[in-house]
C-alpha cells in the first residue's frame, strides 16, 4: 500500500513540474453569433448563398472564394421552395462554371408562387484534378 502511495505522490509531482511552464491561452470569435456555426474549407475562404426575395421576385446568388491554388469552380445554384417542415422541392436550377479562383453567380426567378423559398448552392472547387464538394444555404425567406 505504501509503495502505491508513494507512486501516485511521485506520479503528482511529476505531472507538477512537466506542466509548469506550460501556458494556455483562448480568444473568443468576435465575428460569431453564440447560434452560428463557422465552417472551414480546404480549397475556399468564403462559401455562401443568398437570397432575397421582393415583389414576389427571387433574386439569388451563390459566392464562392477559393484558396491559392484552385483552378476551377462548378457550381449548381438551386432555388427551393418548402413543402412542408422540413421537406423542400426544387423550382428552379441553374449551373455555372468558373476558370478562376472566385465566383459569383446570381439568377432571378419569375413571380413566385405564395410560400418559403432557400438557395441552395452545391460547389465543386477544384485544385488541380482534386476537388472538394461544398454546400451552402441561404436563409429562408417567405413571400
Amino acid at each position: 500500500m505504501k509503495r502505491m502511495q508513494k507512486f501516485i505522490s511521485v506520479l503528482t509531482a511529476a505531472m507538477i513540474i512537466g506542466t509548469a511552464g506550460m501556458s494556455v491561452s483562448a480568444n473568443e470569435l468576435s465575428s460569431a453569433a453564440d447560434d452560428e456555426i463557422i465552417l472551414y474549407y480546404a480549397n475556399a475562404y468564403d462559401a455562401r448563398s443568398e437570397l432575397n426575395i421582393s415583389s414576389k421576385k427571387a433574386t439569388c446568388k451563390s459566392i464562392i472564394s477559393g484558396t491559392s491554388g484552385v483552378t476551377k469552380i462548378y457550381v449548381t445554384q438551386i432555388l427551393q421552395r418548402k413543402i412542408s417542415s422540413n421537406s423542400w422541392t426544387d423550382h428552379a436550377i441553374w449551373y455555372k462554371t468558373e476558370y478562376s479562383r472566385d465566383l459569383t453567380f446570381t439568377n432571378t426567378s419569375g413571380t413566385l408562387p405564395s410560400g418559403t423559398y432557400q438557395v441552395k448552392t452545391i460547389a465543386e472547387v477544384y485544385k488541380g484534378s482534386s476537388y472538394e464538394k461544398i454546400t451552402t444555404y441561404s436563409t429562408e425567406k417567405s413571400c
